[in-house]
């Protein structure tokens, strides 16, 4: 059986009659894809219909595949394309799958993180009893699942790095955090051998985001570059004017061409 989770984990699979053949199988075959995964068993809460299987689309495809196959990146968005939700939604995944992984996710203030946790709790609070059944503690600050993995939500802050590992360090908004704070995370967060994902819209071209931004696509460190716009999304013509006329042209520019505009 692929080592998805701890001993304890492939017994509980394997006898008592705890998971049918059915359950055995997708646990299998989510633990092997992330996109599998998201796609068939993280929801999302319609105003009208409730928690419902959110259809991945391609530019979201794209980004988790990418994240997954690299070591370190570095992600530009527009805005309201789930650059959030599913960048917790692989969190998710890595933890549920992959063994001992210590998984934090950093937002920029209160309020950011506030909204990841949420996020992550009603991806997890929505997953089938099988796969909830590998979550063994869940509180305020922390998840910790079967296979002694954990995911920890917290405010972006260097000290809360500094004498910690972790497997996977996920920096929501980076490049809106004041630059001496992105300087100081970034900084020590490059001491770690855990696996880096960066996500934003841009935010000027003179903070330390841009430049991890820029040295990434000149190969001039470890990270791997990422980047979608507007145009790259499946929408009506109509639908993107719309959104275009209601804004200035920097917020357009920086928002959803994901440009760097002074």
């Amino acid at each position: 059986m692929t080592k998805i989770i701890s001993k304890r984990g492939r017994e509980n699979l394997n006898h008592s009659g705890r998971y049918s053949a059915f359950e055995v199988n997708e646990i299998k075959l989510c633990s092997l894809d992330p996109v599998y995964f998201i796609s068939r068993y993280i929801k999302v809460n319609h105003p009208v219909l409730g928690p419902v299987v959110f259809p991945m689309e391609k530019h979201q495809i794209d980004f988790i595949n990418a994240v997954h196959s690299a070591q370190n990146t570095i992600a530009m968005m527009p805005r309201q394309t789930g650059m959030t939700s599913k960048s917790i939604a692989l969190l998710l995944w890595e933890a549920l799958f992959h063994p001992q992984q210590r998984i934090i996710a950093q937002g920029i203030n209160c309020n950011n993180t506030s909204a990841m946790w949420d996020l992550l709790n009603f991806f997890v609070d929505t997953l089938p009893p099988f796969l909830k059944s590998l979550i063994t503690v869940k509180n305020k600050v922390r998840i910790e699942f079967l296979n002694a993995s954990s995911i920890s939500v917290s405010t972006m802050s260097a000290n809360a790095l500094r004498g910690t590992s972790f497997t996977r360090l996920y920096l929501d908004c980076f490049a809106h955090a004041p630059d001496k704070l992105q300087h100081e995370v970034f900084q020590t967060a490059a001491y770690n051998r855990g696996r880096i994902l960066i996500a934003s819209t841009p935010n000027g071209p003179n903070n330390t985001f841009a430049k991890v931004w820029f040295d990434a696509n000149t190969q001039a460190n470890r990270f791997t570059a990422f980047k979608r716009t507007i145009d790259d999304l499946s929408k009506p013509i109509s639908w993107k004017q719309m959104i275009k006329s209601q804004m200035s042209v920097h917020t357009w520019q920086q928002d959803y061409m994901c440009e760097f505009v002074s």
